[in-house]
């Protein structure tokens, strides 16, 4: 991919979060992220970051590639996981990497799928990805032997006897 290539792919993942191809709604959509969340612009980032890296390791098709094709679903796995449902550490920010790239083969797999019958991936590669990472998160917190990051369950109140 060339240079060009690769700066419309950053900025391309960015737009089609909104279903926007030109390269300026990208800044735009950071700027109003950064002044909502820096975490959350970063996020966004190292999301289109590293899928577009992950897409060209997977040697997928540079024009698809540059339309952002393979890499919206990521930076929304990238907001979800590594911005609002987990805390951010280092094994975190690990995790929601590693989940960005999951979300790559599987945005492929899933357009292959159902592209035959007229069909488009839309965000379910991101939803699939994120229920997965986000109900395995709790063996990461045993791993790493941090405590639990949810709050326990309430008991409930015992009647009056």
């Amino acid at each position: 991919m060339t240079v060009g290539e690769l700066a419309d792919a950053f900025c391309d993942n960015i737009g089609q979060v909104f279903f926007l191809d030109t390269w300026y709604a990208a800044p735009i959509l950071l700027a109003g992220l950064l002044a909502a969340s820096r975490k959350a612009a970063a996020a966004a980032v190292c999301g289109s970051a590293v899928a577009t890296l992950a897409a060209c390791a997977l040697g997928l098709p540079a024009e698809r590639i540059s339309e952002g094709r393979y890499g919206y679903n990521a930076v929304l796995v990238a907001l979800a996981l590594g911005a609002t449902f987990l805390p951010v550490t280092a094994w975190t920010v690990g995790y929601a990497v590693l989940a960005v790239v999951f979300s790559v083969p599987l945005t492929v797999a899933w357009s292959a799928s159902v592209e035959p019958s007229g069909g488009s991936a839309l965000t379910w590669p991101f939803v699939v990805t994120t229920w997965v990472f986000l109900a395995a998160a709790p063996a990461l917190n045993r791993m790493t032997g941090a405590a639990a990051h949810t709050a326990p369950c309430p008991t409930p109140a015992k009647p009056p006897p």
